[in-house]
């Protein structure tokens, strides 16, 4: 009895000095919160649901409309392309979109399906009276909204595919979704554990951000550590995380329409993940097979490969500016 009366008072202990540890990162998160003060907006704030806004930045341009939209998770999208835009935008007109959850957009409880990401970038474009020579820029995760949009849409003339993602990522499990991510974890930017989280307590995770931050424009660094403290992993980035499978899953096996110029730019550090993850049988096919399988016409839609990390726009910014124009170029 009195064993048991030990490990209880010690469990008792260590439960209270948690609760005890994570007040204290709370409040150390509030007080940073408030000496850092919240970045403004640098753009416009485009109602899509009742009070809820999607941020994007326009920088006009020729008459082609270049759309950018993010990877899964990005703190913020238009820090993430300041670069690739400032660029880009020297031709043809960009629209950095930050979709809710991101950035500075607004969080919201809407499913995170394709149909609702449709008519969210329908509602920015209408904002800015854009209805025709779209080219939608896609990084990652986007890959999957972006082919679902510009297959059903003919004013999207082309797609730019920034190391996708694929349906066919899914085609090991089709009929297995995998395991959800539980809605707890999306307090842990509020509770000040991200920020603990890259601080130099953790060394690895601080030298990760150091890494990180090497790809933000030195004037908005503190503004880009803001919004990665407070905005990873909020509600809406769980609930799009648990949604993954059933947009993969409603777009397998489609391909590029026929009539849509595409430009995919792999990088070569996740072929070479991905065909390791091929051996292993976690996929049926390699990074380069995935996005060969997507193409209908191969006058049309070509791969490219770039030397680099995921992130491949970062440290690319000319080249993949070039392959842009080549395509665009290619436009009839």
């Amino acid at each position: 009895m009195k064993i048991i009366k030990g490990i209880l008072k010690f469990i008792l202990k260590v439960i209270l000095f948690a609760i005890v540890l994570l007040i204290a990162i709370c409040i150390y998160h509030k007080i940073m919160n408030a000496r850092e003060g919240d970045p403004q907006a640098p753009g416009d704030k485009i109602e899509v649901y009742d009070g809820e806004y999607i941020h994007a930045v326009l920088k006009p341009g020729n008459k082609y409309t270049i759309v950018m939209l993010p990877g899964m998770g990005s703190a913020s999208p238009y820090y993430d392309f300041y670069k690739l835009a400032n660029k880009v935008s020297e031709k043809y007109s960009v629209i950095i979109m930050e979709p809710l959850g991101y950035g500075f957009s607004s969080e919201t409880n809407k499913e995170r399906t394709l149909d609702n990401y449709e008519y969210e970038l329908s509602k920015v474009l209408d904002y800015y009276n854009i209805d025709d020579n779209i080219i939608l820029l896609g990084h990652s995760y986007s890959g999957i909204s972006n082919l679902n949009y510009a297959n059903k849409h003919k004013e999207v003339k082309g797609l730019v595919c920034l190391d996708c993602t694929t349906a066919y990522q899914i085609e090991t499990h089709l009929d297995k979704p995998t395991t959800k991510m539980p809605m707890i974890l999306s307090y842990i930017s509020p509770l000040g554990i991200v920020r603990i989280g890259y601080s130099k307590i953790f060394s690895n995770n601080k030298k990760e951000l150091e890494k990180m931050m090497v790809d933000i424009p030195e004037e908005f660094k503190d503004e880009y550590k803001h919004l990665l403290f407070n905005r990873t992993l909020n509600e809406t980035i769980v609930n799009e995380v648990n949604d993954i499978y059933y947009n993969q899953l409603k777009l397998y096996e489609n391909k590029y329409r026929e009539d849509l110029n595409v430009i995919t730019i792999l990088s070569d550090e996740t072929i070479k993940e991905m065909k390791e993850y091929k051996k292993e049988g976690s996929f049926k096919h390699d990074w380069e097979e995935m996005h060969n399988l997507l193409i209908s016409n191969s006058n049309k839609q070509k791969i490219e490969i770039l030397i680099g990390d995921h992130y491949i726009h970062h440290d690319n910014v000319d080249e993949v500016n070039k392959l842009i124009d080549k395509m665009i170029s290619n436009i009839k």
